[in-house]
């Protein structure tokens, strides 16, 4: 007898938005960090405020490669836990986003435009991945 074959349940939009995402996050970063660079040398600090900033921008960091990586290998792979953690990060990533454009000390109209792209990203991600995550989950009660 020929087994029935399964059908594809992963996304290509969504892996397509993880790969950009991947390198925006990485352009963010370097962005941000010389940012800073150049607002510590322009503006004034109070103390230990650039710091706590330039903190919450490498927990950033972690948060969204972690959950890009969770999401991307559970997409590959069609596994549903993966993808359940990448969804339980990424109000943890809109919320440092949100925090950069509009409550860090000082936000230029640069940061503006490249935390609301962020923001953007995780929009377009999120309903793919709830999508992509109840095809997953469907698929082991066929």
């Amino acid at each position: 007898m020929a087994e029935r074959a399964r059908p594809q349940l992963s996304s290509l939009p969504l892996q397509i938005l993880f790969y950009f995402d991947y390198y925006y996050t990485l352009v963010f970063v370097v962005y941000n960090l010389l940012l800073f660079v150049y607002k510590g040398s322009s503006f004034y600090y109070p103390p230990y405020t650039i710091w706590l900033e330039v903190t919450v921008t490498l927990m950033l960091v972690v948060i969204q490669s972690t959950r890009i990586f969770l999401g991307s290998k559970s997409n590959k792979t069609e596994m549903m836990r993966p993808m359940i953690w990448s969804l339980l990060l990424t109000p943890a990533a809109a919320t440092a986003f949100s925090y950069f454009l509009a409550l860090q000390l000082y936000v230029l109209r640069l940061d503006i435009i490249m935390n609301a792209l962020g923001l953007v990203f995780l929009g377009l991600e999120l309903p793919l991945q709830l999508v992509a995550a109840f095809n997953f989950s469907a698929a082991v009660y066929m």
